[in-house]
């Protein structure tokens, strides 16, 4: 499923007249319709893309009144993701083992509500499970997740790190953790954060085709993706139907020039962002805005099942 970013525009109905030949040298038009005085706001249809520059600095709008037209001042909203990130000082008072696991305690300079721990450790291989909970006095401990899953890998063909917990907004003293290990955990840091996130608001891009090809030769599946018409994206969302664990190093591209030669046309594509598509995360990848056509995603799949 596609994501596109929804683009605004507040029109404010002025009174300065220019000649209505002004409006009559664009190209494409299309009506406005149910205007009031006042504000207004447009949610920009997703085929305009097609028509106007990638800044929409060629956008214009005119109201038309008996032989005279008014041009219209606006402003583009972009509605998109918010996160606003607030670090958490603490300190670690306690590390412990017993026959459960390994236990790191920290304890906050001031309660305050927090839903990120980030954890970083000397460890390059590691699939551990961990529990987190939160108490006042560290008597009565409440669980806020359990069985969580941390891992790391590292090898030639394969750096894939996710060694984070998030969790519901909780407000407590102190926070322990827990973590379930033959080995103990060399924890080199951790940093805790408040992490409050406005979502922006999307639209789908419809999808004409999409089409998919083994490369076994190089351990790739390659998957082109043609759209119904050329869309302003910054997301792609895969919906992975499998449950399974995997990590797949991903690229995104898109088509960015065809160019005829004697032996066919030569496609050129360049990479909108890269990453690791993988069971622990959402399947979903940001990227700085781009008006495109088609895409092309490449996953290497090495010797993984």
């Amino acid at each position: 499923m596609m994501k596109i970013k929804v683009i605004k525009t507040l029109i404010f109905l002025c009174f300065c007249s220019i000649g209505v030949g002004q409006a009559d040298k664009y190209k494409f038009r299309r009506p406005i319709k149910d205007v009031t005085t006042g504000w207004q706001k447009i949610t920009l249809p997703a085929d305009i893309y097609a028509k106007v520059s990638f800044d929409l600095s060629d956008l214009r709008i005119y109201g038309f009144r008996d032989h005279d037209s008014i041009e219209v001042p606006y402003f583009l909203d972009i509605s998109e993701d918010r996160l606003v990130t607030v670090e958490i000082d603490f300190r670690i008072i306690n590390q412990s083992n017993n026959s459960n696991g390994h236990y790191f305690t920290f304890e906050l300079e001031e309660v305050k509500k927090i839903n990120n721990i980030q954890l970083s450790f000397g460890q390059q291989n590691f699939d551990w499970q961990v529990k987190l909970e939160g108490s006042q006095d560290q008597k009565e401990w409440y669980t806020l997740v359990e069985n969580y899953r941390i891992m790391s890998i590292s090898n030639d063909i394969t750096n894939f790190k996710f060694d984070e917990i998030n969790f519901p907004e909780a407000a407590f003293r102190y926070f322990r953790i827990s973590i379930k290990s033959n080995v103990k955990p060399d924890l080199l840091h951790a940093n805790i954060f408040s992490k409050v996130n406005s979502p922006g608001k999307f639209s789908d891009v419809p999808i004409r085709k999409i089409q998919f090809h083994e490369d076994k030769a190089n351990k790739k599946t390659v998957i082109d993706i043609n759209l119904t018409t050329p869309s302003q994206i910054s997301r792609l969302q895969f919906d992975i139907q499998n449950d399974f664990d995997y990590y797949r190093p991903i690229t995104i591209q898109y088509l960015a020039d065809s160019i005829p030669n004697a032996n066919g046309t030569k496609y050129q594509y360049f990479t909108l962002t890269s990453g690791m598509l993988n069971s622990l995360e959402k399947s979903s990848f940001n990227f700085e805005r781009k008006t495109v056509k088609e895409l092309k995603i490449i996953v290497d799949n090495h010797d993984n099942p």
